[in-house]
């Protein structure tokens, strides 16, 4: 009886051993979303490409300058079949809104990709909404000279912060909203700017992976328009986490 007992324990931590190292492997290969921003080098191209089908890599700091790692993630990923494209983050205390939109698309041109995106969150904008608009719309007017369809990535409470609760002048264009709550579903879509209904949703922040941290984004099916004019209501009754600013600019 006791060697039987002596076995039964060998052979359960045993295959607890070989579970636990199934889930450290799987933590690393098995997670698959349908797109993801990326931050820092990828190391790994064929690791991102099991993991997402589409990146968008960051190719413009909020500090004015662009990312030193856009042109080895291009190449890198390029090798792999990756398909790419690349978003920046202005820097308005830096002014030329010109020059740096120039910068950022020089930079990422070779990813070949017909559209890249925006970042529109609070820290380093002036309380100038009027002044917030014209930088914004001289960003747009570079990537329309050069051919190229812009996209944002914001949400209600950034938005309307640095650009005003009126302003819909980007609604042609297609937004990504940020609600990190680490739910992929587009249920909590409050309306702004224009946009009745976002095209994704960035639900889940900061996941190394591939030797880059990663953020998950969901694609939006058709959001009920009654569902989010409740959600809008709540926010002004009880306000949740989406009323706060949740992503700090890197």
């Amino acid at each position: 009886w006791y060697q039987r007992r002596v076995h039964g324990i060998i052979k359960h931590h045993s295959l607890m051993k070989i579970f636990v190292i199934f889930l450290l492997v799987c933590v690393a290969s098995c997670v698959k979303v349908e797109s993801a921003e990326v931050d820092g080098k990828i190391t790994d191209a064929q690791c991102a490409k099991d993991m997402t089908s589409i990146i968008i890599f960051r190719g413009y700091l909020g500090i004015g300058k662009v990312d030193p790692n856009v042109k080895e993630n291009i190449a890198t990923l390029s090798k792999a079949g990756q398909t790419t494209s690349a978003y920046m983050i202005p820097c308005p205390k830096c002014g030329n809104p010109e020059k740096q939109a120039t910068e950022f698309l020089d930079e990422v041109h070779e990813s070949k990709a017909g559209r890249y995106f925006i970042h529109i969150f609070a820290g380093q904008w002036p309380t100038d909404t009027a002044a917030n608009r014209k930088f914004v719309e001289a960003i747009v007017k570079v990537f329309k000279n050069r051919s190229k369809v812009p996209g944002f990535v914001s949400n209600v409470f950034h938005w309307e912060k640095i650009l005003g609760k009126d302003y819909e002048g980007m609604k042609e264009y297609m937004l990504w909203y940020l609600d990190s709550d680490d739910d992929a579903t587009c249920d909590d879509f409050i309306p702004f700017g224009g946009w009745k209904k976002p095209w994704k949703k960035v639900y889940s922040l900061h996941h190394a992976h591939c030797g880059g941290e990663f953020d998950y984004v969901f694609k939006c099916p058709e959001t009920p328009q009654s569902l989010t004019i409740n959600k809008r209501l709540h926010l002004q009754l009880s306000p949740i986490h989406i009323s706060e600013p949740t992503r700090p600019e890197r």
